[in-house]
């Protein structure tokens, strides 16, 4: 077979669209010493070129679909080389071809899911956490990358809204027009009170934390009562729910500028730093798959934050040719 492996075959490869022929050059070629940072460069440049222009949620999409892919593949030394941190996954998410038919999907089910539904949506594209106003007077921050939906006819009968990423809301009380949120598969109903939501579409979980008054949180066939200290994690794949308590001592201390992780697995939590200091952060999934990491950490440069996080768990990182970070 004549073809070479250059860039424009590895992205095709992550995306699917290879024939049997070109996915078993580019594994051969992957095996090969030097060849995993030749790649990581190549996805570096494509996410330098288009970052911030594809809506979050898509792309989260897309990497849930890619890990899926990767968890699969039968090799497991390629496996294991392929296995990237958020930053690898987003920019594949951002960047492969699949991605155009994705999203293509995703814009229909978008037109037919929000448009009766939702007027508005605030998304925030900043690195800082973004505070906002809405039409009742309640007061929610959108941290990194998260989207709020506002429902069409908010404040008639009720005031319901929708959530991908994390928010922390404080809701001005109003009996006669309960206030809504919609999280993955969850909704929580509320009155007036302050709470903090971690949905973001590629993790396994939707975290409720209450701080202030009361909710109750529903799925399709429970229904739990939080009261303030405590934290509900919802299972997407099962439908379970559990409630516990918040092991961080303020979850919404984001908004003040920290890092909060709650009881977060620690690929998630890479994956998080990825999309908040815009920088790829490889891994061996199953070297860290089964650590989870709780605590408050100071926005510093990431090289501290990392040091401050993997020193838990007695791990290191490097620094790769491309400017990203390896774990180990």
């Amino acid at each position: 077979m004549a073809t070479s492996v250059n860039k424009s075959l590895v992205l095709q490869y992550f995306g699917g669209l290879c024939t049997p022929e070109e996915a078993s050059l580019v594994e051969q070629w992957l095996r090969q010493e030097g060849n995993e940072e030749q790649m990581q460069e190549w996805l570096w440049e494509d996410w330098q070129a288009t970052s911030g222009k594809i809506p979050p949620e898509a792309s989260l999409r897309v990497k849930a679909k890619i890990e899926e892919q990767i968890a699969f593949r039968p090799s497991v030394s390629i496996k294991r080389k392929l296995y990237y941190s958020a930053a690898a996954a987003a920019i594949l998410a951002l960047v492969i071809a699949g991605y155009l038919l994705l999203l293509q999907g995703h814009s229909h089910e978008t037109a037919g899911r929000y448009a009766t539904t939702y007027r508005d949506s605030i998304f925030n594209k900043g690195d800082r956490p973004y505070k906002a106003k809405l039409a009742d007077g309640s007061t929610v921050w959108l941290n990194t990358g998260a989207v709020l939906y506002i429902a069409d006819d908010f404040g008639k009968t009720e005031r319901r809204v929708k959530v991908n990423g994390e928010a922390y809301f404080e809701i001005r009380q109003d009996i006669a027009r309960p206030f809504y949120t919609e999280a993955g598969n969850i909704t929580t109903h509320v009155l007036g009170t302050a709470y903090d939501i971690e949905a973001y579409p590629a993790e396994k979980e939707v975290r409720v934390s209450l701080l202030q008054g009361k909710v109750a949180v529903r799925s399709a066939d429970t229904t739990c009562m939080l009261s303030p200290g405590q934290m509900l994690s919802y299972t997407r794949q099962s439908g379970n729910m559990l409630v516990g308590s918040v092991a961080t001592s303020d979850p919404s201390a984001w908004i003040k500028g920290k890092i909060v992780l709650n009881k977060i697995a620690l690929p998630e939590a890479l994956d998080r730093l990825t999309r908040l200091y815009h920088v790829p952060i490889q891994y061996n999934y199953g070297l860290i798959k089964e650590k989870v990491i709780t605590g408050e950490f100071d926005r510093d440069t990431l090289p501290v934050v990392l040091q401050s996080i993997l020193f838990v768990h007695n791990l290191k990182f490097s620094v790769m040719r491309n400017g990203g970070y390896r774990i180990y």
